[in-house]
């Protein structure tokens, strides 16, 4: 599947790029009762629009759905087709870098986080088209 998905990344059409975050979650906002303030930024870089949404997908929106709605809206829109594509991509693409990253450094909490993501990855997959052999045979 990550093979695939790499191969779907290069046949993506070019996006602008913008500053971006690359570890934009919950755990990197700060809240002091009046403002909001973004934290650690070693990942940060230009990359393409849309390129932050992955991470707040998978560790916030994906288990709170009710709100999906409002980062949008606080965002200004929602994805566009293009980056909608991009994000379903690099959600492979991060979780599979991270599986790896996070065993190899013994950080097993990580590890776990990204081989769930890479789950529920599979789990959405669109289903393969099927074909009259596959049919005949009942696969």
């Amino acid at each position: 599947m990550t093979r695939r998905a790499l191969e779907l990344l290069d046949s993506m059409p070019g996006q602008q790029a913008q500053p971006s975050h690359l570890d934009f979650t919950s755990r990197n906002l700060l809240w002091d009762g009046d403002r909001l303030g973004v934290i650690d930024f070693e990942t940060s870089r230009y990359e393409a629009v849309g390129r932050d949404f992955p991470r707040i997908r998978q560790r916030t929106l994906n288990q709170r759905p009710d709100l999906y709605a409002a980062f949008h809206t606080g965002y200004g829109r929602e994805p566009d087709t293009d980056e909608s594509r991009l994000i379903r991509v690099c959600e492979v693409t991060d979780a599979a870098a991270i599986a790896v990253t996070a065993t190899r450094s013994g950080q097993h909490h990580f590890a776990t986080e990204a081989h769930r993501t890479l789950h529920t990855a599979i789990q959405r997959r669109p289903p393969k088209a099927r074909t009259a052999a596959a049919d005949a045979s009942g696969r």
